[in-house]
This record gives C-alpha cells, structure tokens and sequence, in this order.
C-alpha cells in the first residue's frame, strides 16, 4: 500500500500532533512550579513532546511528495527507537524513586511507552525491507502516540493539582 494512500490520515495527524504540542506547552507553562516539585515530572514532561514531536515529523515527511518507502522507513524506525530509549530512561528514573511513584502507575506508564514507540518501529523497520504493510504498524502507533499524549496533558493539566 503507497504511503499517498494515507496522506489524509496524516495531514489530519499533524494537525492533531501540533494541537498537542500547544496543549502540552501550555500546560508545562501553567503548572511549571508544580512539575518541578515532582521528581520524575520534568521528565514525562519532556518525553511527552518528544513523542508529539516525533509523531509530529513521522507525519510531516510521510506528505513529502514521491518520499521512498525506505527513507521514510528509516525515518520512523530512527525516531522509534530514540523515543524508546528516551521512555526506558525515564522509566528508570521513575523506578528509582518508587516512594512517590507507585508500581502501577509505572506498569502504566511502561506500558503506554512501548505501545506508543514499538508499532512505530516495527513499521519502519517493515518499511525498510519493502514490506508496504509497515504503514500500518506506523499508523497504529501514531494514533496510540496521540491517545498516550493526551493521557499525559490530563496528569500535565489536572492531576497534578489533585
């Protein structure tokens, strides 16, 4: 399946990925003293627009026009695993201050982390190797991403002030 084929899922998730980013902006801005007063918050803070921003390129470049299935594999594979290994230290981190941060929420959070970043790579990774199917996979993930990223807005806007 061509990667134009998409192209109106992903005009409407980079629109949907800035719109995030904004919110999640704002929200950092609103409750910055808050944030900061937890120790992994700065943390997920970050990887939250991480992970919209990296959405938001995955997107950006999948409308580039006649983009090669294998740059555009690469790309999202690239930006997979950096989000990966942005989420595992940030899982650590958390891990490592368990008094405040209980076990659940870190299968929760751990568990948003690889689902939002695997498909994503396994569908650059597919890509790469010619397989069109891998489009689905990134398109999976990107919508996964987003729904992670609004969970984090909520704890960025709401819970924290709980």
């Amino acid at each position: 399946m061509p990667i134009s084929d998409w192209s109106g899922f992903f005009s409407a998730d980079v629109g949907a990925s800035a719109a995030l980013v904004g919110l999640i902006t704002v929200a950092i801005s609103i409750n910055l003293t808050r944030i900061l007063a937890f120790e992994h918050l700065p943390a997920r803070a970050g990887e939250s627009l991480w992970i919209l921003a990296a959405v938001f390129t995955i997107c950006e470049i999948a409308l580039f026009p006649r983009i090669s299935q294998t740059a555009f594999g690469a790309v999202a594979l690239a930006l997979a695993l950096v989000s990966l290994a942005f989420g595992a230290r940030n899982q650590w981190v958390s891990r490592s201050i368990g008094e405040v941060v209980t076990i659940e929420r870190q299968i929760i959070s751990g568990i948003a982390r690889i689902a939002s970043s695997a498909p994503i790579g396994v569908g650059g990774a597919l890509m790469v190797l010619h397989a069109p199917e891998g489009v689905i996979w990134i398109a999976a993930g990107v919508v996964i991403s987003l729904a992670v990223s609004v969970m984090n807005a909520w704890v960025l806007l709401v819970e924290i002030i709980r």
